[in-house]
């Protein structure tokens, strides 16, 4: 997975972003956790445009966190 971020790292800066991300998209699954929030959402847009989304169902620690920090800032 190491190799997959760098490689859309030195893309985005290439100007590449597009064709580093368009061949992912040729795969049947890809499974994507820890890169970068501008990349993982450029990727997420792109590979799930007229796609199915499987919702699996368990709780995501990230949210729960996410969640528990905001609360803690508003209070």
């Amino acid at each position: 997975m190491d190799r997959v971020v760098v490689l859309q790292a030195e893309a985005a800066d290439d100007k590449q972003l597009n064709k580093t991300i368009a061949r992912y998209g040729r795969v049947d699954l890809l499974c994507i956790d820890e890169l970068g929030l501008r990349l993982c959402a450029a990727i997420v847009d792109r590979l799930t445009f007229g796609g199915t989304i499987l919702e699996t169902g368990t709780d995501s620690y990230r949210l729960v966190q996410t969640r528990a920090r905001a609360e803690h800032a508003a209070s």
